[in-house]
């Protein structure tokens, strides 16, 4: 369960002491902490180690390093500058469960996003990152802060510190409203891979704004603002990747239930390591990629319109659910429920003028009431209508593979989470209809090079493949996915995509569970123990 004591209290004493006898300003204070890590301080061992192991020191101690000593170069005036760290996220089973209410099982990830903020005297958020592909930004802290163009990096602050904002002004007490911010993001984690750079980054930002501005604020609360509050780019998600990234904890995985938010940690086996494959597929986040992503939340929400629908003829106007899980609680037998779904969602495909039928209302009132994003746009149908049938199955039996899978890894029985997880892959490609060609075929190599058990995971469309792999096996998977993925299929299937790394270390990825999201250290003028 939840550990209540997962509060963050900035006002604490930080978590790394510098200690002096006296510091002449906030920028001493870090560059003190510059030398500290340098210098190998036994303190500063401790923190990371606490984070991402003793093993990573020697990658983690001269990579923060590096990020400070560019904070002072880019910002050699700023005052109070504190360092947060926000992990990206792999879902080891149970995708498009979350926004249905149903459990899924990530784990957080030792790549990170790193925000390095300080404080300014005027209202103004400069925002810069290490990674040139993403230009300086700037905006102004208002109430309701415009969004910058669609698709542009910006958007991602922006929805942390907005959902901060809109907490502060929603609490009874007075507080004074956030202050701007000098932001420097620096990070290790593949974009457009599935791993949650997008989540990780508008958590990053939020954390930043919570510690320069002292606000008190407890972490599952807060992954469940930001659930909604990562709405404000245009994605319709649920709160999977804001939780796993602020809730993690070293060597577990994490099931996770919704309405109410709630975390069972799960702990990994030992003697098998999660492996992350970056097909090298983008899932942009580009229009048509938004709209397919964002109709899958839209076609569970028909689904449970026409079931509303059946329900009340069959079991009275009482009879009702707000979402999937909610079937659950519907004291429905077995015999009543597939009654309900066989009259709501015949197999096959739905067009909107038999889905308007169903629901005895207009084409239009659908359209407006479950196809029209935020931005007023209306959700086309897809050619050959809705499988909503098919999307029901997958939801439903995501689900109950979640809930196996969190039991077999319990008792130790490895091969059968392998197992469901090569069928979660089989439903997402043919149910939800979320994979491509690339993702199937690095499953399947996945699986020929010893792979326990593999799937795509995020949010589809692209991007990596999990894998469950022995130790003994590693070194073998590692050269056969290589291999017959990156130096042979991928060639042949996309030549224009050129490999760039060496080693492959940045697309086969050796993950470990680390701690959730936090302020890593805060240079201060008080150096009181």
């Amino acid at each position: 369960m939840l550990d209540d004591r997962k509060i963050l209290k900035w006002s604490a004493v930080p978590s790394v002491k510098i200690r002096s006898k006296a510091i002449d300003s906030s920028m001493g204070s870090l560059k003190r902490l510059l030398d500290a890590l340098l210098s190998s301080s036994a303190e500063i061992v401790q923190e990371l180690s606490s984070i991402y192991g003793a093993e990573t020191i020697r990658y983690q101690k001269p990579r923060y390093g590096f990020f400070l000593n560019k904070f002072l170069e880019h910002y050699p005036e700023s005052t109070n500058p504190v360092v947060v760290r926000a992990p990206g996220r792999v879902n080891l089973i149970g995708e498009h469960t979350d926004y249905n209410g149903l459990p899924v099982m990530p784990m957080s990830i030792n790549r990170d996003i790193l925000v390095l903020a300080s404080s300014r005297p005027d209202n103004q958020v400069h925002l810069k990152n290490l990674d040139d592909r993403f230009p300086d930004s700037h905006y102004e802290i208002a109430s309701q802060i415009p969004p910058f163009a669609k698709g542009e990096w910006g958007n991602y602050s922006k929805a942390g510190v907005q959902t901060i904002l809109d907490y502060v002004a929603s609490k009874a007490e007075s507080q004074k409203p956030p202050a701007g911010m000098n932001l420097l993001v620096y990070s290790d984690l593949p974009s457009t891979g599935g791993l949650s750079s997008s989540s990780a980054l508008v958590v990053a930002n939020a954390l930043a704004t919570v510690h320069l501005n002292h606000i008190q604020i407890e972490k599952a609360l807060l992954a469940d603002l930001l659930a909604k509050g990562e709405r404000y780019v245009g994605t319709e998600g649920g709160g999977m990747d804001q939780a796993a990234s602020l809730l993690g904890e070293r060597g577990q995985a994490l099931k996770i239930d919704f309405f109410p938010l709630r975390v069972k940690h799960v702990p990994l086996p030992t003697g098998y390591k999660v492996m992350v494959v970056n097909s090298l597929v983008k899932a942009e986040k580009t229009r048509a990629a938004m709209e397919d992503y964002n109709r899958r939340p839209r076609e569970c929400r028909l689904i449970v319109a026409l079931l509303n629908k059946v329900l009340r003829r069959l079991k009275g106007e009482n009879c009702h659910i707000d979402r999937l899980a909610d079937l659950n609680k519907s004291n429905l037998d077995d015999y009543q429920l597939q009654t309900a779904v066989d009259q709501a969602l015949p197999p096959g495909s739905l067009g909107l003028g038999e889905i308007s039928r169903k629901l005895e209302t207009s084409v239009q009132q659908i359209e407006a009431e479950y196809l029209t994003t935020k931005e007023g746009r209306i959700l086309s149908q897809p050619l050959k209508g809705f499988p909503l049938r098919q999307r029901y199955q997958h939801v439903l039996t995501e689900a109950k593979r979640v809930e196996e899978a969190a039991l077999a890894l319990e008792h130790g029985q490895i091969s059968r989470v392998g197992d469901l997880m090569f069928e979660s892959h089989r439903s997402c490609a043919e149910d939800f209809e979320i994979s491509c060609p690339e993702l199937d075929n690095l499953v399947e190599i996945a699986r020929d090079a010893g792979a326990v058990g593999a799937r795509l995971t995020g949010a589809g469309f692209g991007g990596c493949v999990v894998a469950l792999v022995q130790d003994s096996e590693l070194d073998r998977f590692t050269q056969i996915v290589k291999r017959r993925y990156f130096q042979e299929y991928l060639k042949i299937v996309h030549p224009e995509i050129v490999i760039e790394s060496r080693d492959f270390s940045d697309l086969i990825l050796t993950c470990e569970a680390t701690k959730g999201a936090d302020r890593v250290f805060q240079a201060s003028t008080d150096c009181s123990p």
